[in-house]
């Protein structure tokens, strides 16, 4: 990564039955170690970058999620 060496593998294409018709929609599968390589990123900018956001802020971080957002709405709704 430091390198910039990495390069991706091609994510593998299959295509799926769409429910309630005939048509087939595309589905990428990425490779195992794509996925770790992906994991690893994430987690290096979640730790670079959590500490900038703000308190008030719920989207895709860590021990937060849509029912703690509509939680703290519903609480200043309601005083």
């Amino acid at each position: 990564m430091r390198r910039q060496a990495y390069k991706p593998q091609a994510v593998k294409r299959v295509y799926i039955p769409k429910d309630g018709t005939d048509k087939m929609r595309p589905l990428g599968i990425p490779s195992f170690e794509d996925k770790i390589v992906q994991d690893v990123i994430s987690g290096i900018l979640t730790e670079i970058y959590e500490p900038i956001f703000l308190d008030t802020s719920y989207g895709f971080r860590p021990e937060r999620d849509c029912h703690d957002a509509l939680k703290a709405l519903n609480s200043i709704i309601g005083t």
